[in-house]
C-alpha cells in the first residue's frame, strides 16, 4: 500500500455516555480522528432477522497507523464514511496491523441497514 492509495476521507468516532443537568444519560458519538483511507468493498448479505430482512455491507478501510487508540476489544468505535451522497456508519469488527507501528491499519467494518 502506498500513501497515494489513501484517497477517501473518513472519520473515526467514539461512543460516550454523559449526564445532563437532570441526571439523565446522554449518548453521543464524537470524532476521534479524521484521516485519509483506502476503501475496499468486501461484499455483504441479507438475513431474515425476526421476520424482517436486514442487509449488511462489509468494507475494509486501510489507514495510516497514526497512533489513534483503536483497541481490538473496544466495540464502541465506528467509521463515518460518505459514499457518493449518503453518509453511512460502519462498526469496526476487526483490526489488523500491516507493516508494524509505522505502517497501516486495516479496519474491517460492517454497516447494517
Amino acid at each position: 500500500m502506498q500513501i497515494g492509495d489513501l484517497d477517501r476521507r473518513i472519520k473515526i468516532q467514539t461512543f460516550s455516555i454523559s449526564q445532563d443537568s437532570y441526571g439523565e444519560e446522554i449518548k453521543t458519538w464524537s470524532d476521534a480522528a479524521t484521516v485519509w483511507a483506502n476503501v475496499r468493498y468486501k461484499g455483504g448479505d441479507v438475513k431474515d432477522e425476526t421476520e424482517r430482512a436486514t442487509g449488511s455491507q462489509k468494507i475494509i478501510f486501510t489507514v495510516r497507523n497514526i497512533g489513534v487508540q483503536i483497541h481490538r476489544t473496544d466495540q464502541k468505535r465506528r467509521i463515518e464514511y460518505q459514499d457518493r451522497t449518503f453518509v453511512k456508519y460502519y462498526f469496526i469488527n476487526e483490526i489488523r496491523e500491516i507493516g508494524g507501528r509505522d505502517g497501516f491499519l486495516e479496519l474491517e467494518s460492517e454497516n447494517k441497514d
